[in-house]
Parts: C-alpha cells; structure tokens; sequence
C-alpha cells in the first residue's frame, strides 16, 4: 500500500504538503500542487487509515446508529422491515453527507450508553423499539419515521419526538438556525437580539416548548457568521445550536 512519504518523493514535495492535502488544509497549498497531489492519490491508491483521523483529533466521520431492541429476530435486525428501511434511509443519507454508518444493536441500554462513550463518533442516532404488530404497519412506520428523520436533517423539523416540541416551518430564506434551549423568560429576545446585533435579517422565526425544553427555529436572509454562532452558543440557558445553510 503506498504511503504519504511515496506520494510526497513523486511529487517533489513534503510529507507535511501531501498530509495537508489529504486533510483539506489547502490555504497555502498552490492550485497546481493539489491537483498533482490528487493526481498521484489516486495513480497509487493511497487510502487513508480512519483510525489516525481521531488520534490527531480530527473528526472521525463515524455517525451512530444505535438500537434498542425488546424481540427476538428470526436471522438479524435488518431483516427486520422496520428496522431495515429506515437504516437504508439513513445510511443513503449518511453517505451523501460524507460520513460512515455504525450499527450498534443491543438489548441492554447500558452497553449502548458505553458503546457511545467508547467510540469518538461524531454524531448518535438513536432508533427506539417498535410496537408495530405487523409487517404492514412496521413498513409504514419506518417510511414515515425514515421521512421524519430527514425533514430534521435537512431542514431542522421536528415531529413525534420523546423529548423535544413538535416544530416545522417551511424554509424562509439563505439560511436556518435550530436553537434547544430551556423554556424560560426573555430567552427568545435574548436569541434573536444577538442576531440583530450582527445586522442579520430575520425572515422567519417559530418557537415551541415542551415542558422545561423550548425549541427554535430561525431563518436569516443572510449566512450565519461563526461568531453569531459562537455567540448565541455562550448564552445561559442555551443547550445546542445548529447551523443548516442552503
């Protein structure tokens, strides 16, 4: 298998060059050395270990998907019609993002909490045990629940959730910003203060709460800056921000 320092002596550069290129970090890299780099990749069939990605603390690109079972299955879980389809929905998705699927099933909770903590993944997808008696109804809920699922990725839509309101809102401009904060006073001002502040529009807006959890969605007519970001991520109460640009 050819190595970073094979590819680096083809192309009269260093290894530190070739490293950056793999790894996307071309600022100073010129046009005609990343391309002659790429070039040579592929000619070698360089192919990159995932495992040094997290030992120098990068992203793993590895997104879980994690299931809780309580039945037995006659060969595995994806024979499973349920089960089954909404992993290939998630898996075609997965891909189309750039990252790799995990399965993890189990019918102890425990061991997939551990699971979670053991792995550096970048992202958890949790799938619940279903009641479904059929074989029909278990492929109408893994159509509907795979649609669900990617209405929230793509959009940051949220319906029949355990834990968070149900919230959906067409998108209204360049940009959305979904916020999980506590349900608690002057938290939506506060938010959308901060957004003003860096003369953002904001063409649309919609919050909904459940209980002690609150969860917005805000779109922008302009991209959201890393320090409008950073900013909102810093205020008491907030508990996750996420960015969907268009």
């Amino acid at each position: 298998m050819a190595t970073i320092k094979e590819i680096a002596e083809k192309a009269g550069v260093s290894t530190t060059t070739v490293s950056n290129v793999i790894h996307g970090k071309t600022k100073k890299v010129s046009p005609a050395t990343i391309q002659k780099i790429e070039a040579l990749i592929k000619e070698v069939g360089y192919v990159q270990k995932r495992g040094l990605r997290v030992l120098n603390n990068e992203k793993s690109q590895l997104i879980a998907v994690v299931i809780n079972y309580h039945k037995e299955f006659k060969d595995s879980i994806l024979g499973d019609p349920f089960y089954g389809k909404i992993i290939g929905f998630i898996e075609e998705y997965v891909q189309k993002q750039g990252y790799y699927l995990m399965l993890y099933s189990t019918k102890d909770i425990e061991e997939i909490f551990q699971m979670v903590a053991g792995w550096d993944v970048d992202g958890v997808i949790a799938i619940p045990h279903l009641g479904a008696s059929t074989p029909e109804s278990e492929e109408n809920c893994a159509s509907m629940g795979a649609e669900e699922l990617i209405d929230f990725l793509e959009h940051g839509n949220i319906q029949n959730s355990v834990n968070l309101p149900t919230v959906h809102m067409d998108p209204n401009g360049a940009a959305r910003m979904t916020v999980v904060h506590k349900n608690q006073p002057n938290m939506i001002a506060t938010i959308t203060d901060t957004i003003s502040k860096d003369g953002m529009n904001i063409a649309a807006f919609t919050d909904k709460n459940r209980g002690e959890i609150a969860y917005s969605i805000i779109d922008t007519d302009t991209a959201y800056s890393a320090s409008v970001v950073a900013d909102i991520e810093k205020i008491d109460g907030v508990i996750r921000v996420r960015v969907i640009q268009d």
